[in-house]
C-alpha cells in the first residue's frame, strides 16, 4: 500500500501544479506544528504563556481600579499624567505625593 500511496502522491505532483493556496496550506501547517510543539514560556522575554487564572485577571483589575483613580484625583488637581511608557517606583511614588499635597492645597 506504500508505494501505491507514493505513486499516487507523484502521478498527483505532475497534474497538479504548485499553487499558491497549496504554498499557503504548508506554511499554516508548518506554523500550527510549531505553536503546538513551543515551550511553555516565550523564548524572547522568558514570560510565562500560560492562560490567566481568575485570581490573576481579578488582581490586574484592582490594580488597574487603583491606577484609574490615581489619574482622575491628578486630573481634578491639575497635575500632568505621567508618560506612557511604565515609570520607575520612585517617579511614581513622587507623581502621587503631588497629587496629595494639590489636594491638601485645596483643601485649605
Amino acid at each position: 500500500m506504500d508505494k501505491l500511496n507514493k505513486t499516487y502522491d507523484d502521478f498527483f505532483k505532475q497534474l497538479i501544479p504548485e499553487s499558491p493556496l497549496k504554498e499557503a496550506f504548508r506554511k499554516w501547517n508548518e506554523t500550527t506544528k510549531i505553536i503546538k510543539n513551543r515551550k511553555s514560556s516565550c523564548d524572547k522575554c522568558g514570560q510565562s504563556l500560560k492562560p490567566k487564572t481568575p485570581k490573576d485577571i481579578e488582581s490586574w483589575n484592582k490594580r488597574r481600579r487603583e491606577l484609574h483613580s490615581w489619574k482622575v484625583r491628578a486630573e481634578a488637581v491639575g497635575i500632568p499624567m505621567l508618560p506612557a511608557h511604565r515609570p520607575s517606583k520612585s517617579v511614581r511614588q513622587e507623581w502621587e505625593y503631588k497629587i496629595v499635597e494639590a489636594e491638601m492645597e485645596t483643601l485649605t
